[in-house]
This record gives structure tokens, sequence and C-alpha cells, in this order.
């Protein structure tokens, strides 16, 4: 999955390059028209940093679809910032802290039914942020590779629904191929708020090393709902709100301890474009208690080389779920 994250990150770029004499052929466009009954926006909306949302009365504002915009490209976002992670995996006495750098994009299947498809991509390399690991002869580095494919719809009558499949290779204290299944279903009650509920479920798992002991890491099955505000300014808040089946909460220097039972999940997100092309992008996810539990974090921009931020998760083509990363994909750990 390494090879196959770097290699998609790299396609995502030559796409990007393959597409720039259309689009310099679209801009040349001059007026607005209808597409399947969407609204478009002349090139000259395309060109400029304005919302371009602005005046859309359908519920779905990236219905208004630009006249520039690529379907094919629209949807492609790349991010880069700042990450991190505590979990369980970290036995009790570590932390990470580092880059995070993730290409993630949503194509259109069928069209006349809002059915997409996405496929994503996150590099993460962090270092230690405590000196256990060090003082005990393990290693003071983590790189973790995701990869997220899936389905999505989305309907004209606010209702939409993803399904995803996150691979996660892992090398830290030993090497991990773990796997998970997100499915998530929404519903926008009006131009302004969205609710919805996602399930997490736990894929597969796999064992290592730490030191003398062995471990097994496993992804957590979590179950929230979430409510999202979108703003007049087209910045975005969500917070969700659930429960965890449970996890370990074993150290690595007092030794095992029995695992939780159900435990809440907390977290939230915020996206807030600063023009068209870039949105200050931010989340978190705490599983309690924070002692054991997760305490994950990362903040960055995000990147839309075709425009599109303004209308970000309201596109008829935007993915419905994020590609994963720890704030989506929190690792338990057991002493075998």
């Amino acid at each position: 999955m390494t090879r196959f994250s770097g290699l998609f990150i790299i396609a995502c770029w030559c796409c990007l390059e393959a597409g720039i004499v259309r689009a310099s052929e679209n801009l040349m466009a001059n007026s607005g028209h209808s597409i399947g009954g969407l609204t478009s926006y002349s090139a000259s909306a395309c060109q400029s940093d304005q919302n371009p949302s602005t005046g859309c009365s359908d519920a779905f504002k990236d219905n208004c679809v630009p006249e520039c915009a690529n379907p094919w490209l629209e949807n492609l976002t790349f991010f880069a910032g700042v990450d991190g992670s505590k979990q369980p995996q970290d036995l009790g006495v570590n932390a990470n802290i580092g880059g995070h750098f993730s290409s993630n994009i949503g194509i259109p299947v069928w069209e006349e039914y809002g059915l997409g498809a996405q496929f994503g991509s996150a590099l993460l390399g962090t270092g230690n942020a405590v000196r256990v690991y060090e003082i005990v002869g393990e290693t003071n580095t983590r790189f973790q590779s995701y990869t997220t494919v899936g389905v999505y719809q989305r309907l004209e009558n606010g209702v939409s629904w993803g399904a995803v499949y996150d691979s996660l290779y892992q090398d830290s204290y030993d090497q991990f191929r773990l796997s998970q299944w997100r499915l998530r279903g929404q519903y926008l009650l009006n131009d302004s708020n969205e609710v919805g509920v996602t399930l997490t479920l736990s894929g597969k798992d796999d064992e290592g090393d730490f030191l003398a002991s062995r471990v097994r890491l496993d992804a957590m099955n979590q179950y929230t709902a979430f409510w999202r505000h979108y703003y007049e300014s087209s910045a975005q808040t969500t917070v969700w709100l659930g429960w965890v089946d449970g996890h370990g909460e074993s150290n690595a220097v007092t030794g095992y301890h029995e695992p939780t039972g159900a435990v809440p999940v907390i977290g939230a997100d915020i996206l807030m474009p600063l023009n068209d092309h870039l949105v200050l992008f931010g989340e978190t996810n705490l599983v309690l208690p924070s002692d054991t539990g997760t305490v994950d974090a990362f903040v960055g921009f995000q990147w839309y080389p075709w425009g599109g931020g303004y209308k970000n998760r309201r596109n008829r083509f935007a993915p419905v779920l994020p590609v994963a990363s720890p704030t989506q994909m929190s690792i338990d750990a057991s002493f075998l």
C-alpha cells in the first residue's frame, strides 16, 4: 500500500497537468448555462476569488457548477499540515507529532443519479513527543500510509450516503497492516444545517513485537452522530458524539490492565475557505478516558487546484467521507 499511496499522489499531479489545456479552453466561455437542471456559472465566476455559491437557491449550493469546472478534476484536493496523535497503540507512554500529507479525488460514476467513486491516500511521518521509547531502546519515529477507496451518492432531495474501505501500513515499533470500514448516511436539513450518522467497523488486525512483548493492533469500532453547520462565509463546522465498543488500557511500563467497556467519543472539524482554491482545515477526535484513549488532531491547508473551496462538501460529486488518518482510524492495542 505504501507504493500505491505514492503512485496515487503522483498520478493526481499528472491528471492535473493533463487537464490544463482543457481548462484553458473552458475559461474562454463567457456565459452560464444549465447542466442537467443545475445552474452553471460563467467563466468569470471561476476566475473570481468571490464566493461562487452566493445566489444559489437550490438545496445543494454545490449544484451551481462553474462552466469551467472539469467533473473529473474539480473534486481533486491536496492537504498538507501538522498532525498530533496519542492512541492505545502507544501503550500509555508515547505520543506522536509530525507532518500530514494527503490527496483525495471524487469522480462521477453515474451522473444522473449522483453516484460517485473516491480514491484517497495519506502519508504521515511523525516523531515521538515523549522520550520513553528512546530510553527503553525502541524506535523514535513512525511512518503511516493510509489508502481509502469507496463509493457515495448525493441525491437532490438532500440525502447522501458513503461507504469506504481504509487500509493502513504502519512502520513503528514493528510493521503492521490494518484495515477498517466506514459507512455514513446524512441529510441536508436546509441550506445551513446537515445531520448524519457514521459507523466505523474494524477490518483486519495484525500482530507485532514491542521489545520482548507480543502486541495485537486493531481499529476500534465507533458509532457517532454528527451535526454540520454551513455559514454564509462558506465556513463549516462539524461536531460529533457517540461511543466506542472499548479499548485496551495496558501500559508498556506497568503492564497489563483490563480493557474498558463502551466509552464516549467526541470530535469536531472546521473548514474555513481563504479563497476558492485554499481552505484552512482542522479536525480532532477524542476517545475517553483521555489518559488511555485517543487524543488526535491535525490542522493545515487543503488546496483545490481547479477551485471549489467555497463549495467544499456541497459539490454534487464531492466525497461524503474524508481520507483515513489518525482522527478517522483509532488503533487499539492489547498484549498477547
